[in-house]
């Protein structure tokens, strides 16, 4: 079997008879430009109510788009997909947005990961003590 075989039936799946408490969402960027942007893959990963984490959807996006989430969101509702209690997100607009439009029931929650890198970790090097890491995004790791 080939692969492009087996990412089309998975697209193509049925989410119905699955229920997903809560889901992360998020863009991942390349360092490879095929064109005059980078690649980006747009990414949800539910969790069902006895924790089980599965993947949901990709999608190749431009950018972290409204438009681009929406499509997304669309096809996943389309294939039986139901609003998941939480959606948890890096903060992109573009995500949130096409959220409210697609399951607007769903509640938004920040990614800690993320907004400790955004928010908190830029001014680390001021706090050296504190923060005695090379990298000191790797004390926030967790396995989720």
């Amino acid at each position: 079997m080939q692969w492009q075989d087996e990412a089309a039936r998975f697209a193509q799946r049925s989410l119905a008879d699955v229920d997903y408490v809560y889901a992360w969402a998020d863009g991942i960027h390349f360092n490879v430009r095929l064109e005059e942007e980078r690649l980006c893959t747009l990414v949800i990963v539910g969790v069902r109510a006895d924790g089980t984490k599965e993947l949901v959807a990709l999608a190749d996006g431009q950018r972290e788009s409204t438009g681009s989430w929406a499509d997304l969101l669309r096809d996943a509702r389309r294939r039986g997909m139901r609003a998941p209690v939480v959606m948890v997100g890096d903060g992109a607009l573009g995500m949130w947005g096409a959220l409210g439009e697609v399951f607007p029931e769903t509640r938004h929650a920040r990614c800690w990961v993320h907004y400790a890198e955004q928010r908190i970790m830029p001014s680390w090097h001021r706090f050296p003590a504190v923060f005695p890491a090379q990298r000191p995004f790797d004390l926030l790791t967790y396995s989720a």
